[in-house]
């Protein structure tokens, strides 16, 4: 079954064999609820910054903040084919509320996007190749 795994992956075009078996063997690190709740954030975060450069209003929040969790908020945004980064910003600030949480995402997608001292801020341009 490795093999034929391995076989399958290698046909995918600019693949490097020898992480197939990485690709084949590492189990989910995270549940379905959890990835699920993590590409709603990712989401927000484009609409925040989508809302920004345009001059928009920032955009209600469409996910639904976990009150009973406190947990660290850290934005990356990665560009290009190879998700090099391209900004970063979070905080390990203990986050007790569901609107405290969605001022945090906002805060530091706006500061990941704009601010980071080490990139360029980004712009409209580079929207559709940025990965969060």
């Amino acid at each position: 079954e490795y093999e034929e795994d391995k076989e399958e992956l290698e046909g995918v075009q600019d693949f490097d064999a020898d992480y197939a078996e990485l690709a084949v063997f590492v189990p989910p690190v995270i549940s379905s609820r959890q990835n699920d709740l993590r590409i709603k954030l990712c989401s927000y975060c484009f609409e925040v910054i989508i809302a920004k450069l345009m001059d928009d209003d920032p955009p209600q929040v469409t996910f639904e903040p976990e009150d009973d969790i406190c947990r660290p908020v850290f934005v990356y945004w990665l560009s290009g084919e190879y998700e090099l980064l391209r900004g970063s910003s979070g905080s390990f600030e203990r986050i007790d509320s569901a609107e405290a949480q969605a001022n945090a995402l906002e805060y530091h997608a706006k500061l990941a996007a704009f601010k980071d001292r080490k990139f360029d801020p980004i712009d409209l341009d580079e929207l559709k190749d940025l990965h969060c």
